[in-house]
């Protein structure tokens, strides 16, 4: 599982290369019972109080919106398991051909292909990727927490 960095350096919201004093902070503080919104809010400001010089500080919520979701989902003790996941959820997934390079395909959870309650890989399912009914297999990794 990643850490707090590099979640953070992968989307380089502040154009910089060292995420470790932001995210240090950033660890501190946020726990399992914060919102996504909250969490997303706690990452703009750290950043904008960790990095006052950085050379570009993205404004847009959405992207930090994104990375909460994905420190919501390394606050999942023990991995991810088929009673977090429900039918119509967003999730990322990792595709088989994509398990080298670790690229992320976003979706929308159609069927489970695993049918037990854990597994050390990742729960398997089938994307809805609504175009031309076209369907992507692979492991989740991050879900999207509704509050």
């Amino acid at each position: 599982m990643l850490d707090t960095a590099q979640i953070i350096v992968q989307f380089n919201p502040a154009g910089i290369k060292d995420y470790s004093r932001p995210a240090k902070v950033i660890d501190r503080q946020m726990d399992e019972n914060m919102s996504k919104y909250d969490l997303a809010n706690l990452i703009l400001n750290t950043l904008k109080d960790e990095c006052p010089r950085a050379p570009k500080l993205s404004e847009d919520l959405s992207l930090y919106l994104t990375i909460a979701m994905h420190l919501r989902a390394k606050l999942v003790r023990g991995g991810i398991s088929r009673k977090d996941l429900k039918k119509g959820m967003i999730v990322e997934i990792v595709l088989k051909k994509d398990q080298a390079n670790g690229h992320l395909t976003r979706g929308v959870i159609k069927d489970f292909l695993t049918n037990t309650k854990e597994h050390p890989h990742g729960i398997k399912v089938r994307l809805d990727m609504n175009c031309n009914d076209a369907y992507r297999v692979g492991r989740v990794r991050y879900y999207e927490v509704r509050n």
